[in-house]
C-alpha cells in the first residue's frame, strides 16, 4: 500500500496489522483483546489515539498516517516518521 496524505486511517490501520503480522500479535501488542483487533478492522476505524505511539514504532508507519486528525499539521521528530526534524 502507498504512502499518500489521503490515505483511509482505517486503512493504514489494517496495513499495520499486516506488517505486525496478526490481529493477536496486535491485540498482544496494544494489550487488548484480539476480538477488539477485528472489531476495529471490521469498523475500517482508525487505530485509537491512545495506541499511536507504539503501533507507530512497531509498524514504522508514521503518526500522521495513523492519525492525520491527530497529527497532520506537527512536524515529524518520531523515527517513525522518517527523518528527525523535517516538516510534515
Amino acid at each position: 500500500m502507498g504512502t499518500t496524505e489521503h490515505d483511509d486511517p482505517g486503512m493504514v490501520f489494517a496495513e499495520g496489522v499486516q506488517i505486525i503480522g496478526s490481529g493477536s500479535a496486535t491485540a498482544r501488542l496494544l494489550g487488548v483483546t484480539q476480538p477488539t483487533i477485528w472489531r476495529w478492522l471490521k469498523a475500517k476505524k482508525a487505530c485509537p489515539a491512545e495506541h499511536v505511539a507504539i503501533f507507530a514504532e512497531a509498524t514504522g508507519i508514521p503518526r500522521r498516517r495513523l492519525r492525520p486528525d491527530l497529527y497532520a499539521d506537527q512536524p515529524s521528530i518520531f523515527p517513525a516518521d522518517g527523518v528527525v526534524g523535517s516538516p510534515a
